[in-house]
């Protein structure tokens, strides 16, 4: 089992030191390993039950864990009220760490920060980093500009979305939204054309290279 990176706990905070102690009060396995991700790669069986988990942890941390305050709107949303020490807004980051330290079974897990919530905001090739997480930022691929419709007018002849993890979510943002059609038909400095019979879905080889690294697991 794989899980990214998250970022939630920070030095000089005692946000983890907190998850600790509430696991240990709950009788939870605690393999030590914080801040991690909301991407999870792994058997379905454990990824379920590690879910389902993590549900009723959120459930019970809301209850024990948050004064009436700390769970109003007005405080943790939109005053951001809380971060980052202590924030009902990353409420299923926390019951996450809790229930993948506890749940992942004899076989423990590996954190892959660059096979799960790798940054969308980096010009590496997209096909070493299979699953990409927009930050709170505005390094493109920001999450808060594209909703804000800032990359609408962009000119997207120039990206590379084959080549660059950046421009390949900034990519498939805008054909989700419309703005482009499936497939990157582009021309990189160099090169000819890219057409769509000599590039398959990239999306499909890029969970194939990270089912890859699960060779000899479990079928999923």
């Amino acid at each position: 089992m794989v899980v990214g990176r998250g970022s939630f706990c920070f030095p000089g905070y005692k946000t983890c030191e907190r998850l600790h102690k509430f696991a240990a009060k709950q009788n939870l396995t605690d393999a030590g390993v914080d801040n991690i991700g909301s991407g999870w790669y792994g058997p379905t069986a454990i990824i379920r039950e590690c879910a389902r988990q993590a549900s009723n942890l959120m459930v019970t941390l809301s209850k024990e864990e948050f004064s009436k305050k700390e769970k109003e709107r007005s405080y943790y949303l939109q005053g951001i009220k809380g971060w980052p020490r202590w924030h009902y807004g990353v409420l299923s980051m926390y019951a996450g760490q809790l229930a993948i330290n506890n749940c992942s079974g004899p076989g423990g897990f590996d954190k892959r920060a660059d096979l799960l919530d790798f940054p969308s905001s980096s010009t590496e090739h997209p096909s070493k980093h299979p699953h990409l997480h927009t930050w709170q930022d505005h390094h493109l691929f920001s999450k808060a500009d594209f909703a804000a419709g800032k990359y609408d007018k962009m000119n997207l002849s120039s990206i590379d979305p084959l080549h660059s993890a950046r421009d390949y979510a900034l990519w498939a943002a805008m054909v989700g939204n419309g703005k482009v059609g499936p497939r990157p038909l582009l021309h990189p400095p160099g090169s000819s054309a890219l057409q769509p019979s000599r590039h398959p879905n990239m999306f499909g080889t890029l969970l194939d290279d990270l089912a890859a690294f699960f060779k000899g697991s479990p079928k999923l």
